[in-house]
């Protein structure tokens, strides 16, 4: 293959190896220990050319020297020293040529040779790893030097063209046949751009983070000033009414008749109204909670009657009544006649007379009482839920803790407004409307009265007739003790 750019790696370091291995490797060194005249000139000038390979080797990468042959590298034999020329291929320019350099710096055989027994491990290292400190300490003034590169660069030395003395030299491009001229300027332009931005990136970081900082401080300090500003608004404020107040006092001195004269009666009149207020506000308070304690003791007499209890006190009650009719003299009659003492048996049993008259009057309330409390049940059960809800005293109580939430008088208002509403006594077209309602409810029922008592006469002369109930009142508490349990 006649180009050698595209040989492979492998036969690339072939020939490397080849060419190595024919090339003597003490040539340099042999020249210097030729020349030397004394082993101490021979040392120098070893230490001398170490030092300046490495001090060259570390330069021309930073800088990408590349067409490092032997032309151009020039060595002083009777010193040591070593000085490159042809700078023409710089700045990487070398890997873009028609076969690439791709080494760093030139390192051959014949220069490791004459570094001596420790060759690249020894002072070389030590000088390479010195220049680089020294060229970072010193990166200020190194891109100072080559910022004019930036600015002004040279084409040969840019990386992106081929064209130039050096693509003539080593086979490139004409200057005719590479890139037009206006790429060339776009590929120069953001070269350079890409470069600055690189070296400003750092010096903007820095800034980036001060500016930061400087804004946080303002905004801490944009903060401490509108407290400060609210606070002197505050005082403002505050001295316009001392001014309005000194004014009225000024003018209560001169005129007898100012009203601020009458602020005492004013204060101790808005005493009284505010203790009123007080007393009256505990007034709600204590009515309030009677309200809801009879609205809770009323939902609680509601949920025993509403259950099977009220049948149970029936059946309770009729046998105590049935007990009631057993004498307990009979066991004392004997002794007390034998003792002689018939005047205390008959108080006894005039005593036990009266007792049992008054147990089963008792009994026959309670009956009574507990006949009402079955009738009262039955009845409120075909209420409406809004009477249940809209009764006096829930609304009371519902009034109540509005009024204690809010005691104003918008509150007050609110509530008379709706007491007007439900419980007015003034005649309105609502309560017009309601009343006739209710008047056409109580006819209605009042009928179906009729109709049920009727039904229910028939009823009994019937069961009466066929012995399926016991006569008298007796008997329909029974019937009706047994139809809640079923």
């Amino acid at each position: 293959m006649d180009d050698r750019k595209s040989w492979p790696i492998s036969l690339l370091k072939q020939v490397l190896s080849e060419l190595v291995a024919e090339t003597p490797d003490n040539l340099l060194s042999q020249e210097l220990w030729l020349q030397a005249t004394s082993s101490q000139q021979w040392w120098s000038t070893i230490q001398n050319i170490t030092r300046s390979f490495a001090v060259m080797s570390v330069i021309g990468y930073i800088i990408g020297l590349g067409d490092r042959h032997l032309d151009n590298v020039l060595v002083d034999l009777a010193n040591g020293q070593v000085v490159h020329i042809d700078y023409n291929i710089s700045f990487e320019k070398g890997k873009n040529l028609r076969i690439p350099e791709r080494v760093p710096c030139r390192l051959t055989q014949n220069i490791i040779s004459v570094f001596g027994v420790a060759g690249v491990e020894g002072l070389f290292r030590q000088s390479c790893e010195h220049t680089l400190r020294v060229l970072r300490k010193g990166r200020e003034t190194l891109l100072t030097l080559l910022e004019a590169f930036v600015y002004d660069p040279l084409v040969d030395w840019t990386p992106g063209l081929a064209g130039g003395l050096a693509g003539a030299m080593y086979g490139g491009q004409g200057a005719g046949e590479g890139q037009d001229k206006r790429e060339m300027e776009h590929g120069l332009t953001f070269s350079m751009l890409g470069v600055r931005v690189a070296e400003m990136k750092g010096a903007w970081l820095e800034n980036q983070h001060d500016l930061v900082a400087a804004l946080f401080q303002v905004e801490e300090s944009i903060g401490v000033w509108l407290e400060l500003a609210a606070g002197l608004a505050k005082r403002g404020e505050d001295l316009t009414a001392m001014h309005r107040a000194m004014s009225m006092l000024k003018e209560a001195e001169v005129n007898p008749g100012h009203r601020l004269h009458t602020l005492l009666d004013i204060y101790q009149r808005h005493k009284a109204i505010e203790g009123g207020a007080t007393a009256a506000k505990q007034q709600v308070l204590i009515f309030t909670q009677e309200c809801d304690k009879m609205v809770a003791l009323h939902q609680r007499a509601l949920s025993s009657i509403s259950g099977p209890q009220l049948a149970k006190w029936g059946q309770e009650v009729t046998v105590l009544l049935e007990q009631v009719g057993i004498s307990s003299c009979n066991t004392v009659v004997t002794f007390l006649e034998n003792a002689g003492q018939r005047e205390l048996l008959g108080q006894y049993q005039q005593t036990e007379q009266e007792l049992m008259t008054g147990v089963r009057r008792l009994g026959e309330e309670v009956k009574r009482a507990l006949d009402q409390l079955n009738m009262y049940h039955a009845l409120t059960s075909l209420y409406p839920a809004a009477g249940r809800t809209q009764h006096r005293v829930n609304m009371y109580s519902m009034w109540g803790n509005k009024l204690l939430e809010n005691f104003s008088t918008e509150t007050c208002d609110q509530i008379a407004t709706e007491f007007a509403g439900l419980f007015s006594v003034q005649p309105t077209r609502v309560r017009e409307l309601r009343t006739q309602h209710v008047k056409n409810m109580n006819m209605q029922l009042e009928q179906w009265n009729s109709e049920i008592i009727i039904s229910m006469q028939r009823l009994y002369q019937k069961m009466m007739a066929e012995n399926i109930m016991k006569p008298g009142k007796s008997g329909v508490l029974e019937e009706l003790g047994r139809t809640r349990e079923m």
